[in-house]
């Protein structure tokens, strides 16, 4: 795994890319990437938030490590091999509630009801991406990663992010910036 510098990584940690590597999970996210998720989880002290696209649990792993003591995070997973490592890893966590995904699993959450959104899959974010960013309270974060261009991406792709990168610049109830930091941040700031 591509782990960032400088950081002393848990058992936790080593057991996840162990258990990851043996699954044959490549999705997760760039290192840097996970930077940006610790860093925007702390900045929600007791925040309630939703990962959606949880993978095994590296995104997990980071938004956990910045959250507060009192702030709660819902990771929804669609595939449940992947879910049952991060439900492995952190099941001594009470911060976190795994829940199985579907493509309707944002409709069971009310307007306002997340802090910070994570939206690395489908759901929330090329499908029922209004709905997200309808979930996020008022001062609440939206991200997305994978957003810079790639090579191997085809025009398809490339079309479909860009569309939903400018869908965030289009709305008028937030703020958006783009981090140029691992494969691509966006962070809209809903008012």
């Amino acid at each position: 795994m591509n782990e960032p510098l400088g950081i002393d990584f848990d058992a936790r940690w080593k057991e996840l890319c162990r258990l990851s590597r043996e699954t044959d999970f490549k999705f997760a996210s760039a290192s840097r990437t996970w930077e940006v998720l610790r860093f925007f989880a702390a900045s929600k002290p007791g925040g309630h938030m939703l990962e959606i696209g949880g993978g095994t649990g590296f995104s997990t792993y980071w938004l956990l490590e910045g959250m507060s003591p009192s702030a709660r995070l819902i990771s929804l997973e669609m595939i449940d091999a992947y879910q049952s490592i991060a439900r492995h890893i952190f099941e001594e966590d009470d911060r976190v509630i795994f829940e199985a995904a579907s493509m309707e699993s944002l409709d069971q959450y009310e307007q306002g009801s997340f802090d910070l959104i994570f939206a690395d899959g489908e759901p929330g974010k090329y499908i029922h991406f209004e709905k997200a960013i309808d979930l996020l309270s008022s001062s609440g974060l939206y991200i997305i990663d994978d957003i810079m261009f790639r090579p191997h991406w085809n025009a398809d792709h490339c079309k479909r992010v860009s569309k939903l990168v400018m869908s965030l610049y289009e709305r008028d109830d937030g703020y958006v910036t783009l981090i140029e930091q691992g494969d691509g941040v966006a962070v809209f700031l809903k008012r």
